[in-house]
């Protein structure tokens, strides 16, 4: 029988990273022992709530601005706390985009080139059509939302602020 159960989206703007790492139990000494992150990122991880199934964050590539500092770009897509395993997924580049691939390559410290493929999106914009607003909680994704890691595997519908298995 099919999995029917249904959730509302929620949008959130504070670290989705965070909220992740919290609803798989991390606390305060365990972030502080495993990241090593400066003492500003300790004090912003205690304020963010864990993540709930449902939860949704704007993901945005980031660009530079003219001194070099980072700052938000286009739209990426979202970032989205499973109904099916409870971690935070994030789709932006999809392995089967219609757009296509992009191939690029780096010269490792030794010398030696590798190539890789990147989605065209990437930097751009996302492989995935967004509708509605993340904001009043109406986002709509086309086409569907997979996880392709065999922990989860979830395959669903976002519709109107709501996910929902396939």
């Amino acid at each position: 029988m099919p999995d029917t159960r249904r959730v509302k989206m929620r949008f959130r703007t504070d670290g989705w990273h965070f909220a992740d790492l919290k609803s798989h139990g991390w606390d305060r000494e365990r972030f502080v022992k495993e990241m090593g992150y400066p003492p500003e990122y300790i004090d912003e991880f205690e304020k963010v709530p864990k993540a709930e199934p449902g939860d949704v964050w704007r993901v945005h590539w980031r660009k530079s601005d003219a001194d070099g500092n980072g700052i938000d770009g286009p739209i990426a897509g979202y970032a989205i706390c499973c109904i099916k395993c409870g971690h935070v997924h994030v789709w932006t580049t999809a392995g089967n985009c219609h757009k296509g691939e992009t191939t690029h390559e780096y010269t490792d410290d030794k010398g030696v080139k590798h190539s890789y493929k990147i989605c065209e999106h990437n930097g751009t914009g996302s492989c995935w059509t967004w509708t509605g607003s993340a904001e009043d909680n109406t986002l709509s994704a086309f086409a569907s939302l997979q996880v392709t890691d065999q922990k989860c595997g979830f395959h669903g519908w976002l519709e109107n602020g709501y996910l929902r298995f396939c």
